[in-house]
């Protein structure tokens, strides 16, 4: 008898999943606006007026979001971002009863991948001086470092599109050559 493990492709198991419990593209923006309210909803949990903010900026080769929400620290990144399945919002409804599933299975961030080479996610809390900065192609492997230079709280996440899909942007002109620009305040 001999035992062993089961090995997994990650970057395909990630655009599989992604692609087969997300469908579109399109969904991938929707997750990552989701991403940002949540994170705005839990920094500014109970006070009254709305200072919740999510930019989103649109290039040729990449699309950025950056919230002022609750931001994550080294440890939380490699908890929640390194990990398939894990979730900050899980952790927060641990024993709640409530019928929302998104956020609940850790793979709406990952579904990223299906139209991503890299993903660049910069992160810092409002009460931490540190900020750091999460980098991964998709694969087993990422990099977590710390900024020198300080960033605002809250989180940016910059997703550097496929080859591909920057090629399919590029024709005909339909891809801006400067940025477009969203921006959501009042969340």
């Amino acid at each position: 008898m001999s035992q062993g493990n089961i090995g997994a492709d990650v970057k395909n198991l990630v655009r599989i999943l992604g692609a087969h419990s997300y469908g579109k593209a399109d969904v991938v923006v929707r997750e990552l606006l989701q991403n940002g309210r949540d994170a705005i909803h839990s920094r500014f949990r109970g006070e009254s007026g709305s200072r919740g903010r999510i930019d989103v900026t649109a290039l040729r080769s990449s699309i950025t979001f950056i919230d002022n929400g609750t931001g994550m620290k080294r440890g939380e990144l490699e908890e929640y971002l390194s990990k398939l399945g894990t979730t900050i919002k899980q952790a927060e409804n641990a024993g709640s009863t409530g019928n929302d599933p998104i956020g609940e299975f850790g793979i709406g961030f990952f579904s990223a991948f299906m139209i991503a080479d890299r993903i660049i996610v910069r992160t810092r809390k409002p009460d931490e001086g540190k900020a750091f900065e999460w980098n991964s192609v998709g694969s087993t492997s990422y990099e977590i470092t710390e900024l020198q230079d300080p960033i605002e709280p809250g989180t940016q996440v910059t997703i550097i599109f496929t080859a591909r899909l920057q090629q399919v942007r590029g024709r005909g002109g339909t891809a801006p050559d400067h940025p477009a620009v969203l921006r959501f305040h009042g969340l």
